[in-house]
C-alpha cells in the first residue's frame, strides 16, 4: 500500500504540470470578495423588511417541543429586536446579530437576548426540557436562501428548517391571537378521524404523537391565528395532512384541504391518564404508598444508586429504542433506566385497572423487578383506581385513588419531577 501511495505522489507533479495549461479563472473576483458581497446582500435583505420577519422556529433536533412564532427585526448596524409567543405579546428585547462565513452564510444571534435564548438556554426558565439541555434550540443558522419574500434558514445545531416571511400587521396583535388560540385549543388527548379510522393522539407542548399500527408517529406543529400548521406534511391512513383550522364552538379541528378529515378532543380522565406520562413525587402520595416506594428506594441504594426519575407511562419517553408497546412504571436509577411493564384497562369515564405485565417491560425493568425490590416499588400501582384531575382540557396532574385502600393514592404530575424522594 505504501508503494502505491509513493508512486502516486511521484506522478502528481507531472499530472499537475500536464493540466496547468488547461486551467481558467471561473470567477473574476476572489472567493473572499464574493462571500463579502453575499453577506452584504443578506444584511440588506434582513434589514429590508420594514415590519420585520415572522419566524417559524423549531427547537430540538427531533422537534420534540414543536414550533413557536418569533418575530424579529434587523437593522443594518447589527441590532435585532425579538418578540415571541412564549412571552407577553408586547414584550420586545433588543440585542445584536452578526453575519459570517462558515461553509456558507451564517446568521448568529451573538449576544444574550432573553426572548431568543429562552429556546436554547440549558436551564429553561419554565423548566421545559431535560436538566442541563432545556429546549435545545439554535442561535446560529445557515442561510439557505434569502429574498425579499422569504428567508430559509437551517439550524446549525439541530438541522431544523426555519422559515421567515415578512411580518404583516401589528406584532402584539398577532402574538395575542396565537396565544389566545393556544389557550382554547390545547388538549392533551385528541382523536384524528380519517375515513372510518379513529387514531389516538397525545399532545406535549406543540407536538402530537399519534399511535398508529403499533408505532408512535410524532407530528410537530406551530400555531397560527386560525389553527395548526404542521412542520411537514403527515401521511397517515392513506391521506396527507398539512394542518388544521380550529372551530372553538364545536372544539373541532378540520384539515386545511380536506374537510372530511377532522380531529376532536377526548376528555375522560382515565383515558387521559392512560395516554400520557405522569411523574411521581413521593411526598404527594398516601402513607401506605410511601412505605412501598421507600422499599424501592432501598433497592436502588443497595446498588449504590439514587432514584432520579419515577413515572407511569410509556417507555418511549426514556428511550426511542424501547418498543412502542412498553408501558408501565418507568425509572432512572443511577445511570440505569427501564420500564416495569403494566397493562391498563379503562372502566367507564373515571376508573382504571392496572396490572403487572412483564411483556410490556423494557430496558432494565425486569432486572430491577427481580433483583432490586422493584416488585415492592410497583405495588401501589396494582389495582383498580378512581382517576381525577384539575382540568380535563389541560391537566397538570392525575390523582389515582385505590378503590380498596384509601391509604394508597398518588398525585402524579404532568411536569417532569426529578429526584422524587427529595
Amino acid at each position: 500500500m505504501k508503494k502505491i501511495i509513493a508512486y502516486l505522489l511521484m506522478a502528481l507533479p507531472f499530472l499537475v504540470a500536464a493540466c496547468t495549461h488547461e486551467e481558467k479563472d471561473l470567477f473574476d473576483e476572489s472567493s473572499a470578495i464574493r462571500m463579502e458581497k453575499a453577506l452584504g446582500e443578506s444584511r440588506r435583505i434582513l434589514s429590508g423588511a420594514a415590519n420585520g420577519w415572522l419566524m417559524e422556529y423549531y427547537p430540538s433536533n427531533s422537534q420534540a417541543y414543536g414550533g413557536y412564532n418569533i418575530i424579529v427585526s434587523f437593522t443594518t448596524d447589527g441590532q435585532v429586536t425579538v418578540s415571541s409567543e412564549s412571552f407577553p405579546s408586547k414584550e420586545q428585547v433588543t440585542s445584536t446579530y452578526s453575519l459570517k462565513q462558515s461553509a456558507g452564510r451564517v446568521l448568529s444571534f451573538d449576544t444574550y437576548n432573553e426572548v431568543m435564548h429562552y429556546y436554547s438556554d440549558p436551564w429553561n426558565p419554565d423548566g421545559i426540557g431535560s436538566i442541563g439541555k432545556g429546549m435545545e434550540g439554535d442561535l446560529e443558522f445557515n442561510i439557505m436562501s434569502a429574498t425579499a419574500d422569504s428567508v430559509i434558514l437551517q439550524g446549525v445545531k439541530t438541522g431544523n428548517r426555519i422559515v421567515m416571511v415578512p411580518m404583516q400587521g401589528d406584532w402584539s396583535e398577532y402574538l395575542t391571537s396565537v396565544q389566545e388560540l393556544d389557550s382554547i385549543s390545547t388538549y392533551m388527548l385528541l382523536d384524528l378521524l380519517v375515513g372510518t379510522e379513529k387514531i389516538r393522539g397525545v399532545t406535549n407542548y406543540h407536538l402530537i404523537t399519534f399511535k398508529y399500527n403499533d408505532e408512535d408517529i410524532k407530528v410537530p406543529y406551530i400555531l397560527t391565528p386560525t389553527g395548526y400548521k404542521l412542520y411537514e406534511p403527515l401521511t397517515i391512513a392513506g391521506k396527507t395532512i398539512t394542518g388544521f383550522t380550529y372551530d372553538a364552538p364545536t372544539m373541532t379541528f378540520t384539515e386545511l384541504t380536506d374537510a372530511a378529515i377532522t380531529m376532536v378532543p377526548v376528555f375522560p380522565p382515565n383515558d387521559i391518564f392512560v395516554a400520557g406520562n405522569w411523574f411521581l413525587k413521593v411526598s404527594d402520595s398516601g402513607s401506605w404508598s410511601q412505605t412501598q416506594f421507600n422499599k424501592g428506594k432501598a433497592g436502588s441504594e443497595a446498588e449504590g444508586e439514587e432514584v432520579q426519575i419515577a413515572y407511569f407511562g410509556y417507555g418511549s419517553w426514556l428511550s426511542d429504542t424501547y418498543p412502542a408497546s412498553s408501558y408501565g412504571f418507568g425509572f432512572i436509577s443511577g445511570s440505569y433506566a427501564g420500564v416495569v411493564g403494566f397493562t391498563a384497562e379503562t372502566i367507564g369515564d373515571d376508573k382504571v385497572k392496572l396490572a403487572y405485565n412483564s411483556g410490556r417491560s423494557a430496558g432494565n425493568g425486569t432486572w430491577y423487578y427481580t433483583n432490586a425490590d422493584y416488585d415492592e416499588f410497583i405495588k401501589p400501582f396494582i389495582g383498580t383506581f378512581t382517576v381525577s384531575t384539575d382540568d380535563v382540557m389541560n391537566p397538570t396532574y392525575m390523582l389515582l385513588t385505590d378503590d380498596n385502600n384509601p391509604d394508597n393514592w398518588m398525585k402524579l404530575s404532568k411536569s417532569i419531577i426529578t429526584y422524587p424522594f427529595n
